[in-house]
């Protein structure tokens, strides 16, 4: 069998292996210009026809690299429309991404590149995308992860398949060195684009390509890089029969949407507590957890008391809450500190709940759906003309909870409530002025309630928004 057979004949086993792909389906490629994806890209070209698929190409213009990166788009552009494939691509600052977010030029452009893939798969209606990493990928990866410490998912390596936002991830030359891919396009007459970033030691990565792995291939193991591959493929086994079981006690310890039982994490063995919250984490989180991320993540579990936090990579926070830990995204915590005006009768947005307004004679009240939490009732001749708004909690806020003599400050009645402290400034109050008439999903004000002298009511009904 000739050498290109070969590589093409272990991308579908690897395929077949992982059920990457199957027949009829629309895959997007990712094409960097580089060997790894231009190889990729004729392997699937080839199975086009027998498959039955359509195909899509991607290409990010990460903006660091000046006229290199204009001769990369181009080139792709060209081999392309070469191919008769659909090519879509798009400039982004990754400089500006990574400043902006705090990360590495080499997490920004992972970030800028998944988000690419995300909205292209959606365009065209691709539901996986192909990427071109290489059995060698696969070695540097174990290596970098054991030097930074790792546990069985990092010495496991590249995954093969993966799920980002819903979307399928797959990766068919991870059996293939990068040395066959080369070969596989010279062949073709095809000269890839070569990444001089890829020369430059200042990234972790390359230091490991090019100094380390060469280190230890010279003065202590020649066949390093296939022992690590071979740990890979053991370590994924594993890790995949123990991910399923991590997931089912992962199931059962959930306490509504982000919400984990402190009373069962507690009684898991360290092992198993590790790997639930790790993986409790990628349901929230994209980014890399170390040992100590994990470590301060278990010492909140074991030690912590009720409102510490842990913060985590990507802007994701684990919390304590009485008898339940809680993940959160800061991204995702809108504060309003406006008055948003209520549409009586009708419907206001705000804080991601809808409140429904309508004017109903007393008689017409279904009383047994009234429960002063996600429904309310006033006296609407009482209320009628005056100015009803929503906003969050304010210094000083006070409330006269119904039933109750007297008031007290909205900070105490969230304490009495267990209001989770990552919520208080999040929950939406209903307002007359500065007067709180109904702290919305917890409890009702006893000013302008119904009484025996009302003929009409204004009823309110929230609802979460889709």
């Amino acid at each position: 069998m000739h050498s290109d057979e070969k590589v093409v004949q272990r991308a579908l086993e690897t395929i077949k292996r992982w059920k990457m792909i199957d027949h009829n389906e629309h895959i997007l490629i990712g094409v960097s210009g580089g060997p790894d994806s231009v190889a990729l890209l004729y392997i699937l070209k080839h199975l086009q026809q027998d498959w039955n698929l359509s195909l899509s190409a991607v290409h990010l213009h990460h903006g660091i690299r000046g006229q290199d990166a204009d001769l990369d788009l181009e080139y792709v552009v060209n081999l392309t429309r070469s191919l008769d494939i659909p090519l879509y691509y798009e400039y982004q600052d990754v400089k500006e991404i990574a400043r902006a977010y705090g990360l590495s030029l080499e997490e920004a452009g992972r970030k800028a590149r998944y988000a690419l893939y995300l909205s292209v798969a959606n365009e065209v209606g691709a539901n996986r995308v192909a990427l071109g990493h290489h059995r060698d990928d696969v070695a540097e990866t174990v290596l970098m992860n054991l030097l930074r410490g790792t546990g069985i998912s990092g010495m496991a390596g590249i995954p093969p398949v993966r799920k980002h936002d819903g979307l399928l991830i797959v990766r068919p030359l991870l059996d293939v060195p990068k040395g066959q891919l080369v070969d596989f396009c010279f062949h073709r007459g095809v000269l890839p684009r070569e990444d001089t970033t890829n020369q430059d030691k200042r990234f972790y990565r390359n230091r490991v390509r090019h100094e380390l792995l060469p280190y230890l291939e010279e003065n202590y193991q020649e066949n390093v890089r296939e022992h690590l591959v071979r740990l890979a493929m053991i370590m994924r086994d594993e890790e995949e029969f123990l991910e399923k079981y991590t997931e089912k006690i992962y199931r059962e310890s959930l306490v509504g949407e982000n919400g984990l039982s402190l009373l069962k994490l507690r009684n898991l063995d360290m092992a198993n507590l590790r790997r639930i919250l790790r993986f409790a984490y990628r349901q929230f989180g994209k980014g890399d957890l170390n040992f100590a991320n994990v470590d301060n993540m278990i010492t909140l579990v074991t030690k912590g008391q009720s409102g510490d936090r842990v913060d985590l990579p990507g802007g994701i926070f684990l919390q304590r809450e009485y008898e339940r830990i809680l993940f959160g995204d800061d991204a995702k915590r809108v504060v309003v500190d406006e008055e948003i005006p209520l549409v009586v009768p009708g419907n206001t947005e705000v804080l991601g709940i809808s409140v429904y307004t309508k004017i109903l004679h007393v008689n017409e009240v279904d009383w047994d759906r009234i429960d002063g939490q996600s429904t309310a009732v006033f006296d609407y001749d009482e209320i009628h003309g005056l100015p009803l708004n929503i906003r969050t909690r304010r210094d000083g806020d006070r409330f006269r909870p119904f039933g109750l003599a007297g008031s007290k400050k909205i900070k105490d009645l969230f304490i009495d409530l267990k209001v989770p402290r990552k919520d208080r400034d999040l929950t939406p109050l209903l307002c007359l002025l500065d007067e709180i008439l109904w702290v919305i999903f917890y409890r009702q004000s006893d000013r302008y309630s119904v009484s025996e002298k009302t003929k009409r009511v204004l009823l309110m009904e929230v609802r979460h928004k889709e």
